[in-house]
């Protein structure tokens, strides 16, 4: 599998629509998402990059990820039993430092921070329940 295809399926994309977030032509994605065409233009990494969350360097296989923290966080019933958010939340060092921070400001546990900052991007979006 490529680098390219594990971003897209991690990010639960399709190929129309990543072709339309980047201006790139669907099958140029499909082709190199599934190794069919080995060599990705530099300039079409980079947009892929920027949708996608990662470098166009990582792509192109120049680099290696970033290691991340993955918080998961159950599901629970919040304030008038409604469900709250259950997933798993990967995190940058510098997310992870951030959070260390506040938590030793506030004393509030890193598990809490956590899930309340993901309970209020969710509701920043329009989310459905499947």
């Amino acid at each position: 599998m490529t680098r390219l295809l594990s971003c897209i399926q991690d990010r639960g994309l399709s190929y129309g629509e990543l072709a339309a977030r980047t201006g790139l032509s669907k099958s140029s994605i499909q082709r190199w998402a599934t190794g069919d065409v080995k060599t990705i233009p530099a300039d079409s990494a980079a947009a892929l990059g920027t949708v996608l969350g990662v470098s166009g360097a990582y792509l192109l296989g120049l680099e290696e990820p970033r290691p991340c923290i993955t918080l998961r966080i159950p599901a629970t019933k919040g304030r008038h039993d409604e469900a709250r958010l259950t997933g798993v939340v990967r995190i940058s060092p510098e997310a992870e430092l951030a959070l260390l921070a506040l938590s030793g400001k506030t004393g509030l546990s890193l598990k809490y921070i956590a899930s309340e900052l993901i309970v209020q991007a969710a509701q920043m979006c329009d989310i459905e329940h499947a």
